[in-house]
């Protein structure tokens, strides 16, 4: 008569927390380690096997000499004084009198220093309707050889930025941008 096949059931999840069912199949688990292997033949005499294997040993030395992928990127956290006030300039149109100045800032990654904020320009424009900031942004882009690169635009919410309360019409920075 053929023997029962075991499952990975709830018991051995909270027996060992760093073992997951792998999806669709109750006879199979992933381990932390990065091995996937059957309980079906002896549940947690499998499991026991499989943490005695050089190849769990292995796995385990090997992720413990790496490195997460989030230690390679910078923090943007309220603390860090840059990206404070990028953010605080990125979303204003300053307006003292008649003057209007327009800061430029991008962001941007670059893996052996992560994500990295920079002021381009920060100049005063002859006013603020939609066509003249397009104009002053995409000049400053284009002289950056930016222009082909800008995946996303940041501002106020202000109706010149992102049009009316129904966000529609073409006559916004963000329209004539696209």
């Amino acid at each position: 008569m053929p023997k029962r096949s075991c499952t990975f059931n709830n018991e051995l999840q909270n027996e060992y927390p760093f073992l997951k069912k792998v999806f669709n199949q109750v006879d199979r688990v992933k381990c932390s380690c990065g091995s996937e292997f059957s309980v079906s033949h002896g549940g947690r005499a499998d499991i026991k096997d499989h943490l005695k294997s050089s190849r769990h040993k292995n796995n385990l030395l090997v992720s413990a000499g790496s490195s997460k992928l989030t230690s390679y990127f910078k923090s943007s956290e309220p603390h860090n004084k840059e990206l404070l006030l990028a953010a605080k300039e990125a979303t204003s149109l300053t307006t003292l009198k008649d003057i209007k100045i327009v800061p430029v800032i991008i962001r941007y990654f670059q893996p052996e220093f992560g994500i990295k904020v920079k002021f381009l320009e920060f100049k005063s424009v002859p006013g603020e309707t939609a066509e003249i900031l397009t104009n002053h942004i995409m000049t400053v882009l284009k002289e950056h050889n930016l222009d082909k690169k800008v995946i996303g635009f940041c501002g106020d919410n202000c109706n010149t930025n992102f049009g009316g309360v129904k966000r529609g019409g073409n006559n916004n920075v963000f329209a004539r941008m696209n």
